[in-house]
């Protein structure tokens, strides 16, 4: 386990990372890339979740229809989803939401 000093020292790596890449849409094209720079990452390092666990972190999770980018479990029962979006993209413009 991290210590929260590690954790935020981390943290402020991927939010540095993510500075320099969220107006630049040469370095970021789309949210495939968000998540491998910037989310899994995340999971990975900080909260240090096993990734590469089907039954933990389910990569586009199909359900009801519709494409969910990450649902995190734990023990296979999901806990909560992840909607990735590319970095230049504004949430508050998005105006669709699962339900």
């Amino acid at each position: 386990m991290i210590s929260k000093e590690e954790a935020k020292e981390k943290i402020n790596l991927l939010i540095e990372n993510f500075n320099k890449i969220k107006d630049n849409s040469q370095l970021m094209k789309n949210e495939r890339q968000a998540c491998d720079s910037l989310i899994r990452p995340f999971f990975r390092e900080v909260l240090e979740w096993n990734i590469e666990d089907p039954y933990e972190f389910k990569s586009e999770y199909n359900q009801s229809g519709k494409r969910i980018d990450y649902l995190v479990c734990i023990e296979d029962v999901s806990q909560f989803v992840v909607e990735a979006k590319a970095p230049n993209v504004e949430i508050k413009e998005v105006t669709h939401f699962y339900t």
